[in-house]
Parts: C-alpha cells; sequence; structure tokens
C-alpha cells in the first residue's frame, strides 16, 4: 500500500505542478477552455499557486520526513479544490466531458492519498 500511495502522490504532485505553473506564468490562456472569463487574472494566478503549494506538499514532507502531517493536510486541501473543480464544471453543465471525467479522477486519487495518508499508511 505504501508503494502505490509513493506512485499516486508522485503522479498526482507532478500533475498539480504543471497546471499550477501554467495558471501562475499563463493565467489568460485560453487554449484549454473558456472557464477563465469567470475569474479575474488575480484569481487565476491564486489558483495556479494553491496548485503549486499543494503539489508541493504531497511530496516534500513526507520525503524530506520534517513536518510529515502536511501531506494529509495538502491531500485534504486538494480534494476541496477538486471539490469545487468539479462542482464548477456540472454547474456548466458539462461543457467539456472529457475535463469533467480528468477533474473527478484527479479528485477521487487526492482522496485516496488522503485516506492512504492519514489513517493507513501514516508517514512516521
Amino acid at each position: 500500500m505504501n508503494i502505490a500511495l509513493w506512485v499516486v502522490q508522485a503522479i498526482l504532485a507532478i500533475t498539480f505542478l504543471l497546471w499550477g505553473t501554467m495558471l501562475v506564468l499563463r493565467p489568460t490562456d485560453t487554449s484549454h477552455g473558456n472557464w477563465q472569463v469567470n475569474f479575474t487574472v488575480g484569481q487565476r494566478r491564486l489558483f495556479g499557486l494553491l496548485l503549486l503549494l499543494g503539489g508541493l506538499g504531497l511530496v516534500l514532507p513526507a520525503a524530506t520526513r520534517i513536518l510529515t502531517w502536511l501531506t494529509p493536510l495538502a491531500a485534504i486541501g486538494l480534494v476541496i479544490f477538486m471539490g469545487g473543480v468539479v462542482a464548477a464544471q456540472l454547474i456548466r453543465r458539462w461543457d467539456d466531458r472529457n475535463a469533467v471525467i480528468l477533474f473527478v479522477v484527479v479528485f477521487l486519487l487526492s482522496a485516496f492519498v488522503a485516506y492512504g495518508r492519514y489513517l493507513l499508511v501514516p508517514i512516521p
């Protein structure tokens, strides 16, 4: 179980770091959908910063064994964030079904890491 959690944590960390970097560096890129028209540039950059911090929080505390309680906390934060993303997509009436499916998968993987690192295999 520990190996599975590490693999999922690494995949999620890379995903969130890439998404966060994209939002911080190019907050007005409309090639990835029209959801951005609903948010200001500052809000999009804040979302990107939250994703960057969440991605780092999934791996760094566990890898360095410093403040290891931050890893499940980061995963819980990302579950809440991705829940909001899924809800926002559903409110938009499934404009992009592939994106909704991707966001639900990332939501479930984040929930798996949160549950696994909090209850099943906590990092000492």
